[in-house]
C-alpha cells in the first residue's frame, strides 16, 4: 500500500501544477497582447469548421493541421475561457508525463519527479503550454515520440509502436519544420534505447522501415485534409519552406547580432547553461576524469552536437532559431530537460523530489507576478552570464553527495532562475471585443478598417484581428477611414478605435464613404483605456480609380494616363488595386487608348482570374473595356490589370468596379 500511495505522489504532482498556477493566475492559458501568431492559431482553432477554401496564395499557418485539429475540437466544445485552460492543460500532461515516463526508464523515479517538476518551472516552458503557439505542439509530438520509443524498447508490439513514434514525428514536423533537428535526437535515442550496439543492424534498419512508415500514413492523413479543406497542395510542407525562406530572405527586426541576442535573450539562458554542461562532461570523459552511462553520454552528445548546430545556423543568418523571443527554441526544451535528469543526482526519497521542486516552482510563481521588474535587481548580469553560471551549477551536480550541498545548489540555482524573467501580457479585452465582432459577422469572415496609430493598435487590435484567422489580417485596412475605398458592394466594415465619438467616427467614415451607415458601437471595458467595436454598413458603392494612383512597373505618367510606349520593357502598365468585392455582379471599365496590338487586360482575385482579353487597337482615340463580372461568393484583393506588350503605346486613364445588381449583405 506504501508503495502504491508513493508511485502516486510523482503523478498527483505533476497533474496538480498548472491548477495551483491557474489559482495564482487565472490568465493562465490565454493568450498574449501584441503576439499575433498565437492569436491565429486561437482563431484558426475557433473557425475550423466553417473558414475552408484555398482563399490566399499560401496558406501557411494553415497547414499545421496535427495542432490545429486537437484545438479545435476542443474549443468546439467548451467556452472560450475553459476550452484555453483544457488545451493548454492537456498540452502540459502530454510533455510533462512524457518527460516523466523516459525519465523513469534510466533514473530513479524522485529523480525523475524532480525533473519534471524543474520542467515546469521553467517559465518559457509554462509559457509554451500555455498559450496557442504551435511551439507547444512541437513540444508535445517531441515528448510523444520520445515516450512510444521508451515503450517499444519493452514492447511485444514493437513495430506497431515504432510506426507511431514515425506518426508523432512526422506531425511534429508537419507543426513547424524548425523541429527537424530533434530527428537526430530520436535517432540517438533510438539506437540508445535498443541497444542497437549488442542487436543485428538488419534490426535497426527493420524498425527504421516501420517509423517511415507511420510517416508516411502521417504525410497521407494529412496531406489529403489539407487538399480536401484549403484546395492547396499535398506535400504541404513546401509552403512552410517557402515561408521561412521569404523570412530569411527578408531580415528586418527579426535579425539581432549574436552579442545583442546573449545580451537580452533570457529564453536562451537554459539552453547556453545545459550546451556549457554537456561540452564540460564531454572534455571531462575525453580526459578520462568522468566516464558517463549511456543514457548520459546520449543525452550530452545530443545537447551539444544539435545546439551547436543550431547556434552556428543562427550566427551565419541561415536560420532564426535564437531569436523571435525564444519561440522556436522553445521547442528545444524537452531535449534539455532530458539532459538535466540524466545529471541529477539519484534521488532516492519523494520528501527530497518535493522540497527541491516546490523551491523552484516558488521561484516562477515570483517570476510570474512580478514579470521584467525582477530583471538585474538580485544580480546584474545577462541572460548568457546567468547560462555560464547555471551551466557551472549543472556541471558541478555530480559531485553532491550530502543533503547540504544539494541545499545549497538548489538555493542558488533558484536564486539564479530569477533573473530568469518575461514580461506577461494578458489582455482579456480582446476575447471580450472578439465575442462582440462574432455576433455582428456570425460564422462569415470579418473585415477590419483601423488606424494603425491607434494607441489600442499594439495591445488590443492586432490580436483582435489575430483571433479570427490569418485570412482576417491579410484583408485588414490600417489607414481608417482611407482604407473604407477597398471595398466595393454591400458590406459590413469592423472598426476598432478608442476614439468614444461615435458622431466623428461616422463623419470620418462617410468623408471617403458618404452613404456609410453606422450599425452598431459596442464599448468594451479596459482597465487602461476603455475602446470602442462600430460596425459601419457599406452600401452599394462603387469603385472608381485613376490611374495614376494605381501601382504600376512599366511606362510613367502623362497627362493624368498610365502611358507606356515603343521602348518600354513589356509589363503591367496597371495593376491593383487589390479591393474586396461583396458577392454580386459588376460592371468593370477601364477607360484606355492604344495603338496597335499593345497588350492585354485580366480581372483577377486571389483564388482565380475572373475575366480576361487582349486590348484592341483603338488608333489613339478613347476607348472602354466593358465587362460583366459575376462573383457569387465575393472576392479578395480583386485587380483590375493591363499588361503592356512591350509593343505600340498603351494610355489607361482610368478603371471603375460598379454593382450592378443589388449583392447579399454580409
Amino acid at each position: 500500500m506504501k508503495r502504491i500511495r508513493l508511485e502516486h505522489i510523482s503523478v498527483i504532482t505533476i497533474a496538480l501544477i498548472p491548477l495551483i498556477y491557474l489559482a495564482i493566475n487565472p490568465s493562465f492559458g490565454q493568450d498574449q497582447a501584441g503576439d499575433i501568431d498565437t492569436w491565429f492559431y486561437y482563431g484558426l482553432a475557433k473557425s475550423f469548421w466553417y473558414h475552408w477554401g484555398h482563399d490566399f496564395h499560401n496558406d501557411y499557418y494553415e497547414t499545421r493541421l496535427p495542432y490545429i485539429i486537437p484545438a479545435a475540437i476542443v474549443f468546439s466544445a467548451l467556452s472560450d475561457r475553459i476550452a484555453s485552460f483544457i488545451f493548454s492543460y492537456l498540452a502540459y500532461c502530454t510533455c510533462a508525463f512524457s518527460l516523466f515516463y523516459v525519465l523513469s526508464r534510466h533514473v530513479s523515479r524522485p529523480t525523475a519527479l524532480l525533473a519534471t517538476m524543474l520542467l515546469a518551472s521553467d517559465l518559457f516552458f509554462m509559457r509554451t503550454v500555455g498559450w496557442q503557439y504551435v511551439d507547444g505542439g512541437v513540444l508535445a509530438y517531441g515528448s510523444l515520440t520520445f515516450a512510444v520509443l521508451t515503450a517499444a524498447a519493452t514492447s511485444q508490439h514493437r513495430y506497431a509502436i515504432v510506426a507511431l513514434s514515425g506518426f508523432f514525428y512526422t506531425s511534429m514536423l508537419i507543426v513547424h519544420l524548425g523541429s527537424a533537428p530533434l530527428g537526430l535526437a530520436f535517432l540517438g535515442y533510438s539506437i540508445l534505447v535498443f541497444d542497437i550496439r549488442k542487436s543485428d543492424w538488419k534490426e535497426f534498419f527493420r524498425l527504421l522501415f516501420f517509423a517511415l512508415l507511420g510517416g508516411i500514413v502521417c504525410q497521407i492523413i494529412y496531406g489529403m485534409l489539407n487538399v480536401y479543406l484549403y484546395k492547396t497542395h499535398f506535400f504541404f510542407e513546401d509552403q512552410q519552406i517557402s515561408a521561412a525562406k521569404a523570412t530569411i530572405a527578408i531580415p528586418p527586426s527579426l535579425w539581432l547580432p549574436l552579442d545583442a541576442l546573449l545580451g537580452i535573450g533570457w529564453w536562451l539562458t537554459l539552453h547556453i547553461a545545459v550546451w556549457f554542461a554537456a561540452a564540460a562532461m564531454i572534455i571531462a570523459w575525453l580526459a578520462k576524469i568522468y566516464k558517463p552511462n549511456r543514457f548520459q553520454s546520449y543525452c550530452m552528445w545530443a545537447v551539444f552536437v544539435i545546439y551547436s548546430f543550431l547556434f552556428v545556423l543562427d550566427y551565419f543568418h541561415i536560420s532564426l532559431f535564437l531569436g523571435r523571443d525564444g519561440l522556436y527554441i522553445s521547442t528545444y526544451l524537452l531535449l534539455s530537460y532530458l539532459f538535466i535528469g540524466s545529471i541529477l543526482p539519484q534521488v532516492k526519497h519523494f520528501s527530497t523530489a518535493l522540497v527541491v521542486g516546490s523551491l523552484f516552482l516558488a521561484s516562477l510563481i515570483v517570476r510570474w507576478e512580478f514579470g521584467a521588474e525582477l530583471e538585474g535587481q538580485l544580480i546584474a548580469a545577462a541572460p548568457w552570464q546567468i547560462g555560464l553560471l547555471l551551466g557551472v551549477l549543472i556541471t558541478g551536480v555530480r559531485l553532491i553527495r550530502t543533503r547540504i550541498r544539494l541545499a545549497f545548489a538548489t538555493v542558488a540555482a533558484a536564486v539564479l532562475a530569477l533573473q530568469i524573467t518575461w514580461p506577461y501580457r494578458y489582455e482579456g479585452s480582446i476575447y471580450a471585443a472578439r465575442e462582440v465582432v462574432a455576433r455582428i459577422v456570425g460564422k462569415t469572415l470579418p473585415y477590419f478598417v483601423f488606424s494603425d496609430t491607434d494607441p489600442i493598435y499594439e495591445p488590443v487590435v492586432i490580436g483582435l484581428v489575430g483571433s479570427f484567422t490569418p485570412r482576417a489580417w491579410w484583408l485588414v485596412c490600417r489607414d481608417f477611414p482611407d482604407g473604407l475605398q477597398r471595398f466595393v458592394g454591400q458590406r459590413t466594415i469592423i472598426i476598432p478605435s478608442s476614439n468614444s465619438d461615435a458622431a466623428e467616427v461616422t463623419r470620418m467614415a462617410r468623408s471617403v464613404v458618404p452613404d456609410a451607415m453606422l450599425s452598431t458601437a459596442n464599448r468594451i471595458d479596459r482597465p487602461e483605456q476603455d475602446f470602442w467595436v462600430y460596425s459601419f454598413l457599406i452600401p452599394k458603392s462603387p469603385l472608381l480609380m485613376p490611374a495614376p494612383r494605381l501601382p504600376s512597373s512599366v511606362g510613367s505618367v502623362e497627362g493624368g494616363r498610365r502611358v507606356a510606349t515603343m521602348g518600354t520593357n513589356a509589363g503591367y502598365l496597371t495593376y491593383g488595386p487589390y479591393v474586396m468585392v461583396a458577392p454580386g455582379r459588376y460592371k468593370v471599365t477601364i477607360k484606355y487608348k492604344s495603338e496597335g496590338e499593345a497588350g492585354s487586360w485580366d480581372v483577377v482575385s486571389i483564388a482565380e482570374v475572373l475575366a480576361k482579353g487582349s486590348i484592341s487597337d483603338t488608333q489613339g482615340e478613347a476607348a472602354e473595356i466593358v465587362v460583366t463580372v459575376d462573383v457569387p461568393n465575393g472576392a479578395n484583393d480583386v485587380q483590375v490589370r493591363t499588361y503592356y506588350s512591350g509593343h505600340g503605346r498603351l494610355a489607361v486613364e482610368s478603371l471603375s468596379i460598379n454593382p450592378i445588381d443589388p449583392p447579399a449583405a454580409q
